[in-house]
């Protein structure tokens, strides 16, 4: 984790599917409960929940870059083809639940996709 705080433009993947070890991912750095000081999102805002997020038909496309594809873009920031969006919400290691506007909506998705973020007001 302190690696990635002090290299925040650094796309990390330590692994099979995963920027963080098991142990971390079990600290919850983005809590579905409370606003942490790992949230990205700036004061008065947060991570949405993945109830924050349910039932939203649509979100502008924002691409994604994804490790399993090298760090390259997958449906690219600059070409984008579909909205990719992440959640607070967590599931099994080392996926996180995501939303995405093409008409698969929410999904149960890797940790190592570089999505966007779309904050909720606290």
């Amino acid at each position: 984790m302190a690696y990635t705080i002090a290299h925040p433009t650094t796309f990390i993947l330590l692994g099979d599917r995963a920027w963080m070890s098991e142990s971390e991912y079990t600290m919850k750095f983005w809590n579905d409960d409370v606003k942490t000081i790992y949230d990205p999102c700036p004061y008065g805002w947060r991570v949405p929940t993945k109830g924050n997020i349910d039932g939203i038909s649509e979100l502008p496309d924002t691409g994604l870059t994804d490790g399993a594809y090298n760090s390259t873009p997958y449906h690219g920031f600059g070409n984008p083809e579909a909205g990719y969006y992440r959640t607070s919400t967590q599931s099994a290691y080392p996926n996180a639940w995501s939303f995405c506007n093409d008409g698969r909506n929410l999904m149960d998705w890797e940790t190592d996709t570089g999505y966007a973020i779309r904050p909720v007001k606290e």
